[in-house]
């Protein structure tokens, strides 16, 4: 889709940049819409895109060898997931998909990784998040 982020419609995490790299973001993001079930991220699978929830609800879960859903986690509007993919280009931790109609901004692993680079507060937020993150899986 062609529609752009604008200005007002910021994620807390993209808040962080300075302009001209949120500028840069917002040219590098792709709308998807996204149907109820749909899966966009497969455990295993070597894509990179980061993605930015717009609105909806998703989640990631891991299957047993016995067919277990086991939920990690709920994503839901301005969440974003698939850094850890894009930062060290291993296949996807978790499958996701989305439990009704959703919309998300998929960003390249590239651009997300020169942001990395080049903003040290969104750096620092994503590596705040990463915390939060591994702190309620381990309690």
């Amino acid at each position: 889709m062609t529609r752009k982020l604008s200005y007002g419609e910021k994620f807390s995490i993209l808040s962080r940049l300075e302009p001209s790299m949120f500028d840069l973001a917002k040219d590098n993001l792709t709308l998807k819409k996204v149907m109820p079930g749909q899966q966009l991220v497969q455990a295993g699978d070597l894509s990179s895109d980061v993605f930015f929830v717009m609105s909806g609800r998703l989640l990631a879960v891991k299957f047993t060898k016995e067919g277990r859903e086991i939920v990690y986690s709920t994503i839901r509007s301005g969440d974003y997931f698939g850094e850890l993919a894009a930062m060290d280009e291993g296949p996807r931790s978790l499958s996701v998909y989305s439990v009704g109609a959703s919309e998300v901004w998929i960003m390249p692993a590239s651009v997300f990784n020169h942001l990395m680079d080049q903003s040290t507060k969104f750096k620092r937020q994503v590596l705040k998040d990463m915390t939060v993150k591994i702190r309620h899986l381990s309690n």
